[in-house]
């Protein structure tokens, strides 16, 4: 199963609960959306991939969502920063700079992630910058860690999604092992 991390707005909790399942159900019916313990932050278990969890939440606008990072690569501890780096390699092919999020919560706050990203992004050629249309997102929950980089798209007032292109999908899928993941 795929995983998604959907951070609600603040206070909205159950009403963004309800806005991911009723996004995702049409289309996979034994989705889940687990609590993390963390406030405001759900995982979302499906059957389908980063790219149809994309496609899904940017049909819909989503008023107590605030943040869609779908699991491109996922990793039980720190991504592998050679996966990380051939991903970005291919993301220079339509981009010379990229914004990064992190978010790191409990044991994930320990896998220096900020640092690491900075260096695999330099290394790749690209440059971090906050007006890039293409978005890095790494988000660290306990000691799961998803990653997801695509298009910036608004999917709600208040509301952003990580797009992630099919092509990005299919070089995760063709570095197998390297990524260590199910997208």
């Amino acid at each position: 199963m795929a995983k998604a991390v959907i951070t609600a707005r603040p206070g909205r909790e159950s009403w963004a609960a309800e806005e991911a399942l009723d996004t995702i159900y049409p289309a996979d019916p034994e989705a889940r959306l687990v609590k993390t313990g963390f406030p405001g932050v759900f995982i979302l278990d499906t059957r389908l991939g980063a790219h149809e969890i994309s496609a899904r939440y940017s049909l819909f606008t989503h008023a107590f969502i605030s943040f869609i990072t779908p699991g491109l690569i996922e990793a039980s501890g720190p991504p592998e920063p050679s996966c990380l780096g051939v991903l970005l390699e291919h993301v220079r092919e339509y981009t010379a700079s990229v914004d990064i999020r992190v978010k790191a919560r409990g044991a994930s706050k320990h896998y220096r992630l900020q640092s690491m990203v900075a260096r695999v992004i330099r290394d790749a050629g690209l440059r971090p910058s906050r007006g890039s249309e293409w978005l890095l997102s790494v988000e660290g929950v306990g000691s799961l860690v998803l990653v997801a980089v695509g298009l910036r798209r608004s999917c709600g007032p208040s509301c952003t999604l990580v797009y992630v292109d099919e092509r990005l999908v299919n070089i995760v899928v063709e570095s197998g092992n390297l990524c260590n993941t199910s997208p």
